[in-house]
């Protein structure tokens, strides 16, 4: 049996953990726009802190709960332009990773969009790359395990997204 100082102290880091994700969050600017246009200056700005954060948002993913794996779905879509191909690896082992984050209509809703923006924006990443393809392949049946309608649909049009 665990005890409750075992128990508190992982609530607390997993609340600690939603904090940061939260904060890494609103500091990527994803709260105010999804895809806004910018100015060369702020693209590569946004490079920069995308570059410093995916590793950190990695690590988060390692704390499998829906509050946490929303933030870090929602930040990864809208950074994703800086390494498109990392986001969705660190997308798909969080939302693989937290069962509890399949039941989450905005858990569905974050991560098909994160699928649908990067196949639009980046398609050049699942062509001949297996590892790509595997990783939405497992985020849309993470989502299809619980019933998802959505992500069925997705699944069903493979050739849309990965041509």
């Amino acid at each position: 049996m665990i005890g409750e100082a075992h128990q508190a102290a992982v609530r607390s880091a997993a609340e600690f953990a939603d904090q940061i994700a939260r904060m890494l969050y609103f500091a990527s600017g994803a709260f105010h726009a999804k895809h806004p246009t910018q100015s060369p200056a702020k693209r590569g700005a946004a490079a920069r802190f995308a570059r410093l954060v995916l590793p950190l948002l990695d690590e988060l993913t390692a704390v499998p709960q829906p509050r946490v794996t929303l933030h870090l779905v929602q930040t990864l879509d809208h950074i994703a332009a800086a390494d498109p191909k990392r986001a969705l690896l660190i997308a798909a082992s969080a939302v693989t990773a937290d069962q509890a984050y399949w039941r989450e209509l905005a858990g569905v809703h974050a991560a098909l969009d994160l699928v649908r923006h990067i196949a639009a924006d980046h398609r050049e990443i699942f062509l001949g790359d297996p590892q790509s393809t595997t990783a939405v392949r497992r985020m849309l049946e993470s989502f299809i395990r619980v019933g998802w309608d959505q992500a069925i649909e997705l699944a069903s049009e493979p050739d849309e997204l990965f041509t």
